[in-house]
């Protein structure tokens, strides 16, 4: 064996040519990993974009605003199914002003939360959140919150008259129990 400038090489013609042969098909392998690897993300960008269509297309129902008006409230009732004893619907928080968080900076103008309320018991609780760059749920994902399992969920019981009691009455309203979990 002989050092060539950085490169190990050898002498015998067969180890060249096994060790050139290998790194050819590497890299031949790498450029077709690359191809499927493409095709194969633009199927899975289809298949979602087909089955799971945008928040933002979704039919948004106003709830209510926030008293100083600068939060509107709205509902998917598409989205209301029923999980073991409570509701799942997704709703869409509107902020008039951009919101920062203020440990990490990070701004947006809307978040969509998964919720579940207990309809007999008047709680709700935060499933899952995830916050757009622009309103209405449009715009680029700025933050996703991590799923909420069930038994961790932290109900918080809905006083009358608040924006709690405004959206259990919304999802808990009769005709929207009968769906089923999906």
């Amino acid at each position: 064996m002989e050092r060539s400038g950085a490169v190990l090489t050898t002498r015998e013609p067969r180890i060249v040519c096994i060790r050139g042969s290998f790194i050819r098909v590497a890299r031949q392998s790498i450029r077709a990993l690359a191809r499927g690897a493409r095709t194969r993300s633009h199927a899975v960008v289809f298949t979602l974009l087909v089955a799971f269509p945008r928040p933002s297309a979704a039919a948004w129902n106003f709830i209510t605003s926030s008293d100083d008006g600068l939060m509107s409230f709205y509902g998917d009732l598409e989205s209301v199914v029923h999980r073991r004893n409570a509701l799942r619907i997704r709703l869409l928080f509107d902020y008039k002003d951009v919101q920062q968080d203020p440990d990490t900076l990070i701004e947006h103008r809307s978040t969509i939360e998964i919720a579940a309320v207990e309809c007999s018991d008047r709680r709700i609780a935060a499933v899952q959140a995830t916050s757009y760059s622009r309103n209405m749920g449009k715009g680029n994902v700025v933050v996703t919150t991590e799923r909420v399992p069930d038994e961790r969920l932290r109900y918080v019981a809905a006083k009358p008259a608040s924006v709690d009691d405004k959206v259990v009455s919304f999802a808990c309203a009769p005709g929207r129990r009968e769906r089923k979990a999906r």
